[in-house]
């Protein structure tokens, strides 16, 4: 995501990007491309945010950063994150107390409450993570 400036604020440039994906989502089974999903379907949304801000089809999207996601969506189960809505309504609390936070503040502010967002796995990109959970959390309907 070479698109966001980790400077500015985070909110305003994620409302710049394409909210639709360059592959329909019907011509793919996310499952089967990240394993995460086969325990955890509830957390399809963030991966189909990831897959958009990607912009990118599926099985072009490099291993290590499917493995990020992976991990995330881990992550957010393991630190009692279990549905859309009440990982929405979380970062929707943030972004409220601070809307024009930067990447920094908003890892910040996330890293505590979900656990392991600072862990330095081979495959973790936290600035990823942080910018598809956010990104998710706004274009999240139900």
């Amino acid at each position: 995501l070479t698109s966001i400036n980790p400077e500015l604020p985070l909110l305003s440039q994620l409302r710049k990007l394409p909210r639709t994906p360059v592959q329909s989502f019907d011509k793919v089974n996310l499952a089967e491309e990240f394993s995460s999903l086969q325990s955890l379907p509830q957390f399809e949304p963030i991966i189909k945010s990831f897959v958009i801000l990607q912009q990118k089809k599926v099985k072009d999207i490099p291993l290590a950063l499917k493995n990020c996601m992976d991990l995330l969506v881990m992550e957010l189960e393991a630190s009692g994150f279990h549905t859309m809505p009440q990982l929405r309504t979380f970062i929707n609390q943030i972004a409220r107390k601070n809307p024009d936070g930067d990447l920094d503040e908003w890892t910040k502010d996330l890293e505590g409450p979900i656990n392991g967002l600072e862990e330095d796995e081979d495959d973790f990109d936290i600035n990823l993570a942080v910018t598809v959970l956010v990104f998710s959390a706004m274009s999240s309907k139900k």
